[in-house]
């Protein structure tokens, strides 16, 4: 087992359950005081906020996210901007929490606590956008920028993860388009699409073995699609199930390190769920950037499933 002695937790209250905020701190507390770890609590709140970057450049052995994956973002960016070496672990309170199940973290809460003290960290990939903002999960420009936009907090608090599919139903034939210059993989061609969206990751829900998000070493997967409909999604799906090779159409998924959009407009476009603005997006991966806590056996999976 990892031998850790001090560790920095940052919790999100406003993630998760209301009814159980308090009811996880405690337990939280009393797991890393029942292993004589010493830690320093930050919340998200104003209060706290302001001094979180300023924890990151002390040492600690690691550093422990509690919340959902824009807390992680928020933490991932500051360790990656300053090249912190700190293993950054996450237990998951957020809505999808979509990076813990790429890392094969436990969705409860005692188990992640358990998966945090008895892992290592290992690199994995991040993304960046134009220059300044770092990803876990992806970049998005048009549909799904709007789409996560349309998703309240108080959607999510209400309904979950399902908040998220009545928007997709609501918005699923949305005739919404972007028009630009596209560049990648040195080629340079307008276009005009629903979206465009690099992922650093592949992502879905469960904990199956074909479920699990793969770390893509040094590449990113860049979906353009013309069309935001019911069956191109079930399409887009059935592609990546099967793993086709890579294809330049209507609904395919380009491999490349690097891309920039140009648009005359102004367009909305997402990072890991953070909705921002801009007329010129650049995306470029960064590998190994960020050291997280994993187990070496999902992380050996990952890397051999690299397409």
């Amino acid at each position: 087992m990892p031998d850790i002695k001090n560790i920095l937790i940052i919790y999100n209250p406003v993630s998760g359950n209301f009814f159980r905020n308090r009811y996880d701190r405690q337990i939280i507390k009393k797991f890393f005081h029942k292993r004589n770890i010493a830690y320093t609590w930050l919340e998200t709140k104003a209060e706290h906020s302001r001094h979180i970057e300023e924890y990151l450049q002390k040492d600690f052995d690691r550093v422990l996210v509690v919340g959902g994956d824009g807390t992680v973002r928020e933490v991932a960016h500051h360790l990656i901007k300053h090249q912190r070496p700190m293993p950054l672990g996450i237990i998951p309170l957020g809505t999808s929490n979509i990076i813990v199940r790429s890392l094969g973290v436990p969705l409860s809460l005692r188990g992640a606590l358990k998966y945090f003290v008895g892992n290592e960290g290992l690199p994995i990939d991040a993304g960046i956008v134009n220059n300044e903002k770092y990803f876990l999960i992806s970049c998005g420009i048009g549909y799904d920028a709007k789409f996560l936009k349309a998703t309240s907090r108080i959607w999510k608090k209400i309904f979950g993860p399902l908040a998220y599919v009545m928007i997709a139903l609501k918005h699923s034939y949305s005739t919404d388009r972007i028009t630009g210059n596209l560049t990648i993989n040195q080629e340079t061609k307008k276009i005009t699409s629903s979206a465009i969206i690099a992922f650093n990751v592949r992502a879905f829900i469960g904990r199956k073995k074909n479920f699990i998000l793969k770390v893509h070493p040094g590449v990113l997967d860049v979906l353009i699609t013309e069309a935001i409909t019911i069956p191109a999604v079930l399409k887009l799906i059935h592609k990546i199930f099967r793993r086709n090779k890579p294809k330049y159409h209507d609904l395919d998924i380009v491999q490349t390190k690097t891309l920039t959009f140009v648009s005359e407009k102004m367009l909305e476009f997402e990072i890991d769920g953070d909705t921002w603005a801009g007329k010129k997006i650049t995306i470029a991966i960064v590998p190994h950037a960020l050291n997280v806590i994993t187990s070496k056996k999902n992380y050996a999976f990952q890397k051999k499933s690299v397409v």
